[in-house]
């Protein structure tokens, strides 16, 4: 298994815009395909108060953008789904062999992916495409994963459950929302918590089947 993090400058995208015009982090908590070429995303959106409206109000008059559904959690968070109608970015790596572990907004502008893949040829192939559709590409690290802890108790009880509640499932039976609330915890701290659960499976089901 390896492990590789990428910068990207994706053309035409809320996430590039808003970070450019605001000091504000996004992260992508999770995604899935929506519609033809587009994606929908549960993100979390940091910045302070002064600029969490003038955010929210940007993307949602952000053409590409189909429906928003965000909410302020505090004075300097905001959480929601944002859908969007077109990324080929993103639908370049629903379509690929490689697993997306987290996308963080950067303050130049540019996109941070961190991805696992089994096979390197799995990356190339992914950098072309995403060189294709007009994106600029660095990558800024690339190793080997070695054995890591094991899934802890606490990730495998809660990856259980989710499991069981049927969280996996398409369409999913059960909220991220309402899955928190079992485990009174917020969604933000669940989403990472299954994100690094879920990167542990992956890896050790690849290693079982190389």
């Amino acid at each position: 298994m390896m492990e590789a993090i990428l910068s990207l400058k994706i053309p035409k995208i809320w996430m590039t815009e808003i970070s450019q015009k605001y000091p504000a982090i996004v992260k992508i908590l999770e995604r899935k395909p929506f519609g033809k070429y587009g994606v929908q995303d549960l993100v979390e959106i940091s910045a302070t108060d002064e600029y969490l409206g003038k955010i929210i109000e940007d993307i949602r008059s952000n053409p590409l953008v189909y429906k928003v559904d965000i909410s302020t959690t505090d004075k300097s968070k905001a959480l929601g789904v944002v859908s969007t109608v077109k990324c080929v970015a993103c639908r370049a790596l629903v379509g690929s062999n490689c697993f997306l572990i987290s996308s963080t907004s950067k303050k130049d502008g540019k996109v941070e992916w961190k991805l696992i893949f089994s096979e390197k040829d799995s990356l190339r192939r992914l950098i072309i495409k995403l060189e294709k559709s007009h994106c600029e590409v660095k990558l800024t690290k690339l190793s080997s994963i070695d054995d890591k802890e094991a899934l802890t108790s606490r990730q495998g009880e809660i990856i259980q459950i989710a499991f069981q509640k049927g969280y996996f499932d398409y369409p999913k039976k059960i909220t991220i929302r309402d899955l928190a609330k079992i485990f009174n915890i917020s969604i933000s701290t669940l989403s990472e918590i299954l994100r690094r659960g879920q990167r542990k499976i992956l890896i050790e089901y690849f290693r079982e089947h190389k």
